[in-house]
């Protein structure tokens, strides 16, 4: 976006290169602006709203548009177009390096609450609720990496690539970013959402794969760290906690 077009945050990967990490940072940094701007930007005498409403949503469009591009390269493979004549391999793993960057990425951009976009006046003109517009938004990005297909490429590629981003890890990161992060009402929707997820993936009956049973494991892992943490004076931290590991137990060891 620029001062004459303000509502304009087109990816610029083009003058940044390929890499999705940076090129997304620089337009968050877009955003951010944009964000900051809105009520003067669109505000019009003697009409209502929706116009400040329609260009938040834009952002916040633009915004997936970003977590999807850099969520991609979890779990994810390259494909460079050969002829037999040419030599190289035409499908390749996203190095490991390239991975963390992505994971790293998703924990401080969309894991750690964007309080950027937290705006009380647009919610206060808008009707929109920041609770539900962050909850989309990490949504997006937790439904791309805790997918069965991204899960099974990973695993798969475990057996290619000595050096790969093993689901094990994978999953042991998530849990840093998610588990570990703060109980207000942002972090504890995250908890649970991400927590669903994991026993989604615990249930896939079609697996045939080590998928299943790190899955598992992770969550097991999951509800043991939440019960040393749940020993806690903020009863509604309390209760999410002791919530979390019964839906474990129960999908773990259903009765």
């Amino acid at each position: 976006g620029t001062e004459s077009d303000p509502f304009d945050p087109r990816l610029q990967s083009e003058a940044i290169g390929d890499n999705a990490m940076l090129a997304s940072t620089y337009g968050i940094k877009n955003l951010k602006r944009i964000v900051d701007n809105l009520d003067k930007w669109t505000a019009t005498p003697n009409e209502d709203y929706s116009n400040l409403a329609t260009m938040y949503d834009q952002v916040t469009g633009q915004f997936k548009r970003y977590i999807g591009h850099v969520s991609k390269y979890i779990g994810g493979s390259m494909t460079t177009p050969k002829t037999a004549e040419q030599t190289g391999p035409i499908y390749e793993v996203v190095a490991k390096n390239d991975q963390k960057e992505a994971m790293k990425f998703l924990e401080e951009q969309v894991f750690t609450t964007p309080d950027w976009l937290l705006k009380q006046d647009v919610f206060e003109k808008t009707g929109k609720t920041p609770v539900k517009v962050v909850e989309d938004i990490q949504n997006a990005a937790l439904n791309r990496v805790l997918s069965p297909m991204v899960l099974q490429n990973m695993y798969q590629m475990e057996s290619v690539s000595k050096d790969g981003y093993s689901v094990i890890e994978f999953l042991s990161d998530m849990n840093k970013a998610i588990i570990n992060g703060k109980s207000d009402i942002y972090g504890r929707n995250l908890q649970r959402n991400y927590v669903e997820g994991l026993i989604k993936l615990a249930n896939t009956k079609s697996d045939k794969s080590d998928v299943t049973a790190f899955v598992r494991g992770n969550l097991r892992t999951v509800a043991s760290s939440l019960k040393s943490k749940g020993n806690t004076s903020d009863l509604a931290t309390k209760y999410h906690y002791e919530d979390l590991v019964q839906r474990i137990e129960q999908a773990l060891d259903p009765k």
